[in-house]
């Protein structure tokens, strides 16, 4: 999962980088510049696989939780982005959350038929 904010100069993103048992929620830029092709790591959030299966979880509220998480990446940032930044990275990744409950209750639905 991963979601974008285009700044003046720079692209924000917050994802998910999956790993075995432990996870990484980043919150990361790139600058926008004919040749700069390096995205620069502001911070990181190690995840559980607890967590990360609350994405598909329907008793977690995915407002909650996406505010939660990325006021976390915040505090822990290195450079900080602009509020609106936050403000829609915060809005995007709940939305992502419940774009990944529709895909997996369509799968639930197709596997069962």
């Amino acid at each position: 999962m991963r979601v974008d904010f285009e700044d003046h100069d720079r692209t924000w993103a917050v994802w998910v980088e999956t790993g075995i048992r432990i996870h990484t929620l980043r919150l990361s830029y790139a600058l926008r510049r004919p040749g700069s092709e390096s995205v620069v790591s502001v911070a990181q959030l190690p995840i559980g696989d607890a967590l990360l299966d609350s994405f598909a979880d329907s008793q977690e509220e995915p407002k909650a939780l996406s505010e939660q998480l990325i006021d976390m990446l915040y505090t822990l940032a290195s450079e900080k982005p602009p509020t609106e930044c936050i403000s829609y990275l915060q809005w995007r990744f709940c939305e992502s959350i419940h774009d990944l409950r529709k895909r997996a209750s369509a799968q639930s639905t197709n596997s069962a038929a």
